[in-house]
């Protein structure tokens, strides 16, 4: 479940990537258990997990889980051979194994880039083991990006301590329920992604329970001429399932902004199991992306649980 759950956080916009510059003091991220010193001209972010430089761009994105899918992950980021193919697909090109200098747990290091909106970047991503996982991705403009010792200076300084509460995490996301109904959100990663479901199941491999995750990234997008097109596109991306069916859609307001639902069918490749989709879209300044999951055959039980549960969805007033 795990994996799935990687993915569809990855694919509903949540897991960024990377950046930069010289040391400051030790800082903890909040909500997570990483401490480590960002290099100069860093500030800790308010809008997500991890630090910004306001003059160059460059961002430090912490994401973390639990380690019940342990094994899959340090499997992934093991050698650079495994790392390079689910990078790839998100458009980041991982070029080179780092040896990374620490104390404490093991931590796997990667350097690479990315192109995007006809910009170069660098890009660098950690795994780093405690007691919970934690992804550590470095991203910068090539123009403004710092030394590559100050960069290896930044991931060295890395620490892990204990983890902050689920109630903690969810304090911070960036956007709340008026009312949950008949979910509960079950995780947090990076600041800005929570994934709810309702049943008692924390993981669900075979996929019995309702679910939704909600996810934004600090982007501004426009509305898009093609709504219909935008959402096929945004939703074809969703690599853990097949055969994906699209049916209705239509605009609406999500959060009070601009926005699309986009409904479909697929199957769900690990389990081979009939799935409902349903993906929302919020054009803002904050763009938001969500997607509820349910098996076929219980999604009219839970439809209007799901449309309830997004129009109690709230972003703080102007955003």
């Amino acid at each position: 479940m795990l994996r799935r759950w990687t993915q569809r956080a990855v694919a509903a916009g949540l897991l960024a990537l990377v950046c930069l510059p010289a040391a400051a003091e030790p800082q903890r991220v909040p909500g997570t258990t990483v401490t480590m010193e960002p290099p100069l001209g860093f500030t800790s972010s308010n809008r997500f997990s991890g630090f910004q430089s306001a003059r160059t761009g460059a961002t430090i994105l912490v994401a973390e889980m639990g380690l019940e899918g342990k094994g899959d992950i340090v499997g992934i980021f093991s050698s650079l051979d495994t790392v390079k193919p689910p990078f790839a697909r998100q458009g980041v090109m991982l070029e080179e194994a780092v040896p990374i200098q620490r104390k404490g747990a093991p931590a796997f290091l990667y350097r690479g880039t990315q192109t995007a909106g006809g910009v170069a970047y660098e890009k660098w991503v950690g795994l780093f083991i405690g007691d919970r996982l934690a992804v550590v991705s470095f991203q910068a403009p090539r123009v403004h990006a710092p030394s590559r010792a100050a960069i290896e200076a930044a991931y060295a300084s890395i620490s892990l301590g204990t983890p902050a509460s689920l109630a903690e995490r969810v304090a911070l996301l960036p956007f709340r329920f008026e009312d949950l109904g008949e979910f509960r959100i079950a995780r947090v990663i990076a600041r800005t992604t929570a994934w709810l479901t309702i049943g008692p199941k924390d993981t669900d491999p075979d996929n019995d329970q309702p679910s939704m995750i909600v996810a934004v990234a600090f982007t501004a997008i426009k509305p898009p001429a093609d709504h219909k097109a935008h959402g096929e596109i945004a939703l074809s991306k969703l690599q853990t399932v097949k055969d994906l069916e699209f049916l209705d859609g239509e605009k609406m307001q999500v959060a009070g902004r601009p926005g699309y639902r986009l409904n479909a069918k697929a199957v769900d490749i690990s389990t081979g199991r009939n799935m409902r989709i349903t993906q929302w879209i919020r054009y803002a300044e904050d763009y938001m992306r969500i997607l509820a999951f349910a098996p076929e055959e219980d999604w009219a039980k839970h439809e209007k649980k799901f449309e309830a549960l997004v129009s109690n969805l709230r972003m703080p007033p102007g955003r």
